[in-house]
């Protein structure tokens, strides 16, 4: 593999988060030189910048609990993020479920008074159906004039 590929590998690897302190300068040091590929220039800004915060000034050298430190953000970032996702599953499911709840209701009022129980409905339907019935009123056409007054029936 040529340092090329390697340095592509390097970038990946960066933006994942899964590259040493050691392999970050590598990085750093290849975008201050003069050979830095053609695809690879607009991310150069970027890494000669945090080059230049990471570094240790000449002499002293970075603290090796410095990488564990970032590992613990990485993990507190993967934390935080499935604690999102949890928390908008519970909030899309408490939403579904109040949508069924206010879409399976059943109400009617029945004499005047409103009624939610359903069986009650169901028996004062039947009751009415009954009495239809019995009434020989059997046509969907007939029970409309009835209930809204209309004219011209065969019994007005």
């Amino acid at each position: 593999m040529n340092d090329e590929e390697n340095i592509r590998q390097l970038v990946d690897r960066f933006f994942e988060g899964e590259t040493t302190l050691a392999e970050e300068r590598r990085l750093y040091r290849y975008f201050q030189g003069d050979d830095v590929a053609a695809e690879l220039l607009p991310l150069r800004e970027m890494f000669v910048s945090l080059g230049c915060i990471g570094t240790a000034p000449a002499g002293q050298t970075l603290p090796e609990n410095t990488a564990r430190g970032r590992l613990k953000v990485g993990f507190r970032r993967r934390i935080v993020g499935v604690a999102a996702a949890v928390a908008v599953l519970l909030a899309t499911g408490a939403a579904l479920l109040h949508l069924d709840h206010e879409q399976n209701y059943c109400k009617a009022y029945v004499n005047g008074r409103l009624v939610t129980d359903r069986a009650a409905i169901l028996n004062s339907v039947d009751a009415t159906m009954g009495d239809i019935g019995e009434a020989g009123q059997t046509g969907a056409d007939r029970q409309l004039r009835d209930i809204f007054g209309g004219g011209g029936g065969e019994h007005d």
